[in-house]
This record gives structure tokens, C-alpha cells and sequence, in this order.
């Protein structure tokens, strides 16, 4: 029987950790007393390791400190926004983003999650008398630690690879003198910055600087020594470049997940960012659903080292429950070989969309509760054929390929050889409207 796998055999192969590194590794745990907290991992403590260049006695105090930093901020109601300050901070939230413009927009091409962070239009004032300043503490802990617990192991488990840095856009078109000057916002920020570099080290990925006037070298010169220098490494600073900046960015993120003023397709930047990034990995319904089913540690352990099968594990049905499955849909309705194979298996893998009945119609793209019992006209190619929902044997429906169900009823579905579009029979033509495309 194969041993089981551990933290640092994926340390090991995802990020070449050696021999001597991990018995600096095991020194650091020892070093930073008793390590309770069950969502501190090998992964959690390499990267403070990484970050203090493998001094074992530096990165043990400052694990020990952030250990004791979770603590102390009440975390788990941080990430929970319930119980203790958690559900004080919840109703905040909106009033600290209407301050301070930032969202995560979708993923880059290596598959890391993407936010954008509008500084110059950041308002002081505006945030301060929503906030206090302890709040916005908060929400920047709340926001780190669900990334680490959410987004990261979305990413990964849709990219079947470990994903555990950012790509970060910070736009300073409109940053003012007076934003840069204000001394009570300048203390703040580098109280906010010092803090998460110091709790949340190594997983800055790219950061690009657009727009940034000439007033910003002033907020450069009181950032830059909050930075450790292999973050500084990862920054890229562009002033008011359209082009330049926009060809960097369409290096990194794909078109259909760029706004249009950073030069890709994905609509007007206000929109993307209030959207709420529906197709992104963290809103994915069949990604959620693995999430529910395997810890965010267990998912970092199984990816880096290179074991995606806890992503689909249902074994095949027995053959009088396949035959029932395939009694629900016929295979006639798949138009690609991929797809119908994927049937005949009775298997629901990645790339199939999962909806369960009663899902609530603020779920991203509007979905509503699927019928098994509707039947749907689908048009491929301009061919208009009719099928019905798969049924699986959870009482779960769905199409191949979905990827959104619109409120008016349609399905749009992508395969590889087809788009096609899926409307209720009896229902008008369907209208056109922003939605996504499938795995």
C-alpha cells in the first residue's frame, strides 16, 4: 500500500524544496512553539521560511508573532463575519468598499486570482467615518485569509494545479496630492501594508502599477520600506501608457477576464468589478461543491503533489443505475465524441456544471432552479434539436459544458467542437446577454 502523502513531499515537487530546507523547515515548527491551529500547514510555515531567506531563528519569531496574531484579532470570526468582531464587521463591509474601490475580477492566465485596487479614487475621509481604523484592519485580515482558504484552493482545483500567489492591479488614475499628503492616511496605509507582509508573506504573484502620476513617487518612498524585496521584484509601475500597460496586462490575463480599459474584452471596468467575477473558480458551483467535500490543506497537499483525483472521484455507477442515466438523456443530443464519452461513464468531470434543484437566484449569472421534467430546445450551429436536463443519481441536473443558466431560462453550453444555446420549449428566442462560457 503506497504511503500516504504528505506536506512536504508537494513542497518538494511543486517548489523544489531540498533536503537541508525542509530540515529547516521541521527546526522552525520547533522553534515556533506548539503549532495548534489546524489551518497552519507545512505550506503556511515554507513561506514564512521563503520569506526570511531560510533564517530559521527570524522566521521563527515571526511565525511565532503571527501565530499569536490570530489569535488575538479573533480570526475565525474574522473569516466566519459572525460572533465577536466578525459580526460587527459584516454590516462595514460596503461602506469600506464605496471608500475604497477594490475587487477580484477573475484569474490570469496562469490561473492566479486577479484583483484590481483603484487607489486614486480612495477617499480618506470617506473610509475613516465609515470604519474605524481597527475595522479596516480587519477586513484587510478577512480578506487574506479567505484567500488562502478560498480562493487559492478554487483556483487550484480548476487549474488541477497548485495555485498560492495573486496577480494584483493598482490603478492610480484620479490619485490626488491631497491623498498622497494626508498624514493620518499615510500612517494607516503603512500600518495595513506592514501588517500584511508581515502575516501573509510570499503570495503576491505579479503587481502592476498603472497610471501612476507624478505625485506617486512620493507615496513610492513611504511603501517601498514596508516591502520585503522579493515583493518589491514583483512590481511593475506604468504611468498614464494605455498601450504599454495594456500589452502587459494581455500577457498575463486573458482578454475575456480583462476590463476594457486595461485592453480586453470583458466589459466596462465598473461593471467587472461589481459583478462580482461570476465566472470566476470561487463562484464555480462544481468547484464549490469540491471544496465542500476536501479541506483547502488537503487540496494545497493532493495538487502540488500532483494528484487530481479527488477532483472527480465518483466511481462508474453500477450498470442498472447507468442504464437509468442514460434512460434520462439520450446520447443522440451530444454532438461532441469528448462529451458523450463522458456519459456513457456516468461521470460528471470538471468540465460538466452541476446544478441542484432550489439553488437561490442570487447565485452568480442568475441561475434558477433546473426541472428534470422541462424539456429545452437546443441550437447548435443554427441546428435547433430538442434534449432534456442529465439527471445524476443525486437528484443533481444539468447539461454538458454548462456554464450559465440564465433567469429567462436559457442555458449557454460550450463544447469543444460547438457553442450551443439552450432555451425551455415554448419560450421566445433568447436574447442576448453577458454570460459565460464553459470549462
Amino acid at each position: 500500500m503506497a504511503a500516504a502523502l504528505t506536506d512536504v513531499d508537494g513542497l518538494r515537487k511543486a517548489k523544489g524544496v531540498t533536503d537541508e530546507q525542509v530540515q529547516q523547515l521541521v527546526a522552525l515548527k520547533q522553534a515556533a512553539g506548539p503549532i495548534t491551529d489546524p489551518n497552519i500547514n507545512d505550506f503556511v510555515v515554507y513561506r514564512f521560511l521563503k520569506a526570511h531567506k531560510f533564517d530559521v531563528a527570524k522566521a521563527a519569531q515571526f511565525l511565532a508573532e503571527h501565530l499569536a496574531w490570530r489569535k488575538a484579532v479573533q480570526l475565525e470570526s474574522l473569516v466566519a463575519l459572525s460572533g465577536g468582531p466578525g459580526a460587527e464587521l459584516k454590516p462595514v463591509i460596503p461602506k469600506i468598499l464605496g471608500a475604497y474601490p477594490a475587487a477580484w475580477i477573475g484569474v490570469d492566465k496562469e490561473g492566479r486570482p486577479v484583483e484590481v485596487k483603484r487607489l486614486g479614487l480612495l477617499d480618506w475621509g470617506k473610509l475613516f467615518s465609515a470604519s474605524s481604523k481597527e475595522q479596516l484592519l480587519q477586513y484587510n485580515a478577512h480578506n487574506n485569509e479567505m484567500l488562502i482558504r478560498s480562493k487559492f484552493p478554487a483556483c487550484s482545483v480548476a487549474s488541477r494545479k497548485l495555485v498560492d500567489s495573486t496577480t494584483t492591479i493598482i490603478d492610480l488614475d484620479n490619485l490626488s496630492f491631497w491623498l498622497v499628503t494626508n498624514s493620518e492616511g499615510r500612517n494607516f496605509m503603512q500600518t495595513m501594508v506592514g501588517e500584511q507582509s508581515k502575516n501573509y508573506p510570499e503570495t503576491a504573484g505579479k503587481i502592476i502599477i498603472i497610471n501612476a502620476p507624478s505625485v506617486f513617487s512620493a507615496v513610492w518612498s513611504f511603501l517601498k520600506p514596508m516591502l520585503a524585496q522579493r515583493t518589491i521584484d514583483k512590481i511593475s509601475i506604468f504611468g498614464a501608457e494605455p498601450k504599454k500597460y495594456q500589452e502587459v496586462l494581455r500577457g498575463l490575463i486573458a482578454s475575456e477576464n480583462l476590463p476594457n480599459e486595461y485592453g480586453g474584452s470583458a466589459g466596462p471596468l465598473d461593471r467587472c468589478m461589481s459583478a462580482g467575477a461570476p465566472r470566476a473558480p470561487w463562484n464555480s458551483v462544481e468547484v464549490q461543491a469540491v471544496l465542500d467535500r476536501v479541506s483547502f490543506c488537503e487540496i494545497q497537499r493532493r495538487l502540488a503533489c500532483g494528484d487530481t483525483s479527488f477532483i472527480d472521484p465518483r466511481p462508474d455507477p453500477a450498470p442498472a443505475e447507468q442504464g437509468a442515466l442514460q434512460a434520462r438523456r439520450s446520447l443522440d443530443d451530444v454532438d461532441d465524441a469528448e462529451v458523450a464519452e463522458e456519459f456513457v461513464g456516468g461521470r460528471y468531470p470538471m468540465g460538466v456544471a452541476r446544478f441542484s434543484p432550489g439553488l437561490p437566484s442570487t447565485m452568480p449569472g442568475q441561475m434558477e432552479q433546473l426541472k428534470a421534467s422541462q424539456t429545452y430546445t437546443r441550437t447548435v450551429s443554427g441546428r435547433v434539436s430538442v434534449c432534456s436536463p442529465v439527471v445524476s443519481m443525486t437528484g443533481n441536473v444539468g447539461f454538458p459544458r454548462t456554464s450559465t443558466l440564465l433567469s429567462s431560462g436559457a442555458v449557454v453550453t460550450t463544447v469543444p467542437s460547438a457553442t450551443q444555446t439552450l432555451a425551455p420549449v415554448g419560450t421566445g428566442s433568447v436574447g442576448t446577454g453577458a454570460v459565460g462560457t464553459g470549462a
